[in-house]
């Protein structure tokens, strides 16, 4: 017996008819079935959340994903902000069904400013000063996501772990996730 690997995301067809020796038969109604469907989505959230100046604080941007489906890779395309001292901020993610990763605690000693995006498939962990746009890979792998659920409120959280500091903010969080989706 012999086993075909079928390919995601394609569509496939067949018809039957009989045969014996009295003859062929006409075909049947051709039949049709499409593999698992994967689809990759942007969400952004672009408003600027402030970073008090003063205590441990904790800050929250959110985004809000309409549809559901099961994640297969999940990145966070870009993380951009501010803060008097990056290596005082401890940053998660946490999915609509309250699983959290921690993606980088106490890093970039001298670094203000920072701008750039978090992938497991990343070529290199996060290199100080993170403010060019690059990939990095994340202090804990974003892949705890995968099989979860798509749809729901997702939570980028930040916590100051210092009182030292003159604050900051978290000016944009955009969110790229890869889901199978349902055909109609």
């Amino acid at each position: 017996s012999s086993s075909t690997q079928l390919a995601i995301s394609t569509p496939y067809y067949w018809r039957v008819r009989g045969s014996n020796e009295c003859g062929d038969q006409d075909f049947l109604a051709t039949k049709s079935f499409h593999t698992q469907v994967f689809a990759c989505e942007n969400y952004e959230n672009n408003t600027s959340e402030t970073i008090p100046s003063t205590g441990q604080a904790t800050i929250e941007n959110k985004i809000t994903v309409p549809t559901g489906g099961s994640i297969s890779d999940l990145n966070i395309s870009k993380i951009k902000g501010n803060h008097s001292n990056m290596n005082h901020l401890d940053v998660s993610l946490i999915s609509p069904t309250g699983i959290e990763v921690v993606l980088f605690s106490n890093i970039c000693l001298t670094t203000t400013s920072f701008d750039f995006g978090l992938n497991d498939e990343a070529a290199q962990s996060i290199n100080c000063p993170p403010n060019n746009g690059s990939q990095f890979t994340p202090q804990n792998p974003l892949s705890a996501f995968d099989n979860e659920t798509a749809e729901g409120e997702w939570t980028l959280k930040t916590f100051v772990n210092s009182t030292a500091g003159n604050g900051g903010k978290i000016s944009e969080f955009h969110l790229e996730l890869c889901a199978d989706v349902t055909l109609n």
